[in-house]
């Protein structure tokens, strides 16, 4: 597979603005020739034969067909055929299956609380790390899964520029390094069971040279929680999407994901809602800095049948530089009636009074921009629940901003 499309659009636009997907033209390159198939999966558990995965997905509820769906792509999976939720779209699930990624099963028992799981990876230089697991959460039951991605250290603050850097940011980072030096591709697909709680944590810290793709697919049965904690704080390249089918009544998806882009970063975050009284909240906050592409795609779509759902979408984007591309496409897709959707996208520079005020008690300009680029970063590093990777977290922010070690 030589070019791989992802992140598809949920329902067609003018592709004169070039958000109905991307495409990935080096992906044999990227995956590498030959993936080592033989590493330690990110989650705990054992790998299953094709047969064993289909059953298993098969098993959790599908988002059904609907009578109309003008425009819809079919990726999107609006056929209602064997569809199991995913954000970067179909494409990169056969990829996974051509590299013959196997799935690894990870079963948190029903009734079962407090349980906490936290698994890291460290991706050496010229490392192609590709995973693909399954979370099972059982009935009533609790958990906190949390997962860490980390390389080297990074090299350049938010709001500088190498001066040695190129002009173009397909073919540079933003820092001047040459992509690529590895790549992380990820899969996580979690089916939470009646009732249960997950808290859900993932933490990508590499270096600006790697490249990285997140696809995570979800789907509720009644009363379950999805909280979904993400910060994307590295990586020259990002691909990342999140797709939650709410199919059980009263199911609730909280999304907070912090990012930062200093070179390609493509992102598709979609709430399906299919159950009565639904409820989903995603809000993304991310900053760019200069030379950075970004097009961010989140949706909310509600179907026939989701009565009282209610649903809101925020992106807040801090721009550091005037050469950045921006591209934000918030979505709201209305199939019933009784519901409550909003959307709401605000970007922009520093303002100069702020700047001003800054001034005034002695903190210079560059200083005032690392300070709430920083803050703008830590928003939903401190939502995460376990401490040590915060701080992690955290520490990997204030060096961004300090230019590293």
């Amino acid at each position: 597979m030589k070019t791989l499309e992802l992140n598809n659009l949920p329902v067609l636009t003018w592709n004169h603005l070039k958000v109905n997907h991307t495409a990935v033209d080096d992906a044999g390159d990227l995956f590498g020739p030959d993936p080592a198939l033989g590493q330690e999966p990110l989650l705990p558990g054992r790998r299953l034969s094709r047969e064993e995965e289909e059953e298993l997905v098969s098993s959790a509820p599908r988002i059904p067909a609907e009578s109309a769906q003008a425009g819809k792509v079919p990726e999107y999976g609006a056929s209602g055929g064997p569809f199991f939720p995913a954000g970067l779209g179909a494409d990169y699930g056969r990829l996974l299956k051509e590299k013959g990624v196997m799935p690894v099963l990870a079963e948190i028992p029903a009734v079962r609380s407090d349980t906490r799981v936290v698994r890291r990876k460290a991706l050496g230089e010229g490392e192609f790390f590709l995973d693909d697991g399954i979370l099972v959460v059982g009935e009533g039951a609790k958990a906190e899964v949390i997962t860490v991605l980390a390389g080297k250290t990074p090299s350049m603050p938010c709001g500088r520029r190498d001066p040695a850097d190129g002009d173009r940011p397909d073919e540079r980072n933003g820092r001047g390094a040459a992509l690529n030096a590895g790549t992380a591709a990820l899969r996580t697909r979690i089916i939470l069971r009646k009732g249960a709680s997950l808290t859900f944590v993932r933490a990508q810290l590499l270096d600006a040279e790697y490249t990285c793709f997140d696809d995570i697919g979800a789907v509720l049965e009644e009363g379950a929680e999805l909280k979904l904690i993400q910060t994307h704080l590295g990586a020259g390249r990002l691909y990342t999407g999140m797709q939650a089918y709410l199919a059980g009544r009263r199911s609730r998806l909280e999304a907070d994901m912090c990012y930062r882009a200093a070179g390609i970063a493509d992102a598709n975050y979609t709430a399906v809602f299919g159950g009565r009284q639904t409820e989903a909240r995603m809000s993304f906050d991310g900053v760019l800095e200069e030379g950075a592409v970004k097009t961010f795609r989140d949706t909310l779509d509600f179907r026939a049948g989701a009565s009282g759902a209610r649903g809101r979408e925020e992106e807040n984007v801090l721009l550091l530089s005037d050469s950045v591309v921006n591209r934000s496409v918030p979505l709201i897709l209305c199939g019933e009636e009784d519901v409550d959707g909003r959307h709401a996208a605000t970007l922009g520079r520093l303002p100069e009074d702020m700047l001003f005020y800054f001034a005034s008690r002695g903190i210079d300009r560059e200083s005032a921009v690392r300070m709430m680029a920083g803050a703008r970063l830590s928003k939903a590093a401190l939502r995460i629940p376990e401490e040590k990777t915060a701080a992690e977290v955290l520490s990997f922010i204030r060096q961004v901003n300090r230019g590293g070690k």
